[in-house]
């Protein structure tokens, strides 16, 4: 392959790539708490023996947008969303720990509050939370602590890590990291009856993918 081949083709490759973050992000415009991903390319110059030096094209990651997505009033007295950082906690069926931002809780039938998946949403202990039975009235603070007109029932893990660009996207909306927890900012609240709607920019999302779009079929 001539020198410009590899050049043209190290381009359509990352666009490519470019495309499918473009897409996820489009297709998860509706998802609760989603941040949206964006590509970063850089220059790579490669030299060959004997030839001139290749002026490469290389998609050097990924990085998470962490700006707020706004959030909307449901009503419904256990959703909770969180204004400025950190992540609510949920143990998977494997009993690890993952994290994300959808606060779109429910009581299963053995009334913990769990994710919209079901899983078990931690307290700050650890621990599963368990709303007292007969409770019917929920009060949620903006500290995360959980009231009932049958007793308290704990206070929600909100996460803070010192790194959330070393979070790793593991599905579902959730994230895992091997980092260890930080305390908060003390800018972070709990709003009960709201939840965090996704923080990706349709506009910009569909210009980027028409401008790729263009960019790849130019390559061609």
């Amino acid at each position: 392959m001539e020198n410009i081949g590899y050049v043209t083709l190290s381009h359509q490759l990352a666009l490519s790539k470019k495309m499918d973050t473009v897409a996820n992000n489009i297709a998860n415009m509706s998802t609760t708490g989603y941040k949206s991903q964006h590509m970063m390319m850089m220059e790579k110059v490669s030299k060959a023996d004997r030839a001139a030096p290749l002026s490469m094209v290389m998609d050097y990651g990924q990085f998470t947008s962490t700006a707020q997505g706004a959030l909307t009033l449901t009503g419904n007295q256990t959703d909770v969303a969180i204004q400025g950082t950190g992540f609510f906690a949920v143990q998977t069926p494997d009993g690890g720990i993952k994290y994300t931002r959808n606060g779109h809780f429910h009581l299963n039938q053995q009334r913990q509050l769990v994710s919209s998946e079901g899983m078990p949403v931690m307290s700050d202990g650890n621990a599963p939370i368990v709303i007292p039975a007969g409770a019917n009235k929920i009060t949620i603070s903006s500290a995360g602590e959980i009231s009932t007109e049958n007793g308290a029932a704990g206070t929600l893990k909100v996460a803070h890590f010192e790194n959330a660009q070393a979070m790793t996207s593991v599905g579902s909306n959730l994230w895992e990291t091997d980092q260890v927890e930080v305390p908060g900012n003390g800018n972070t609240e709990v709003k009960q009856g709201m939840v965090e709607q996704s923080n990706v920019n349709p506009m910009l999302e569909m210009t980027q993918m028409i401008d790729v779009h263009r960019k790849y079929e130019a390559a061609m």
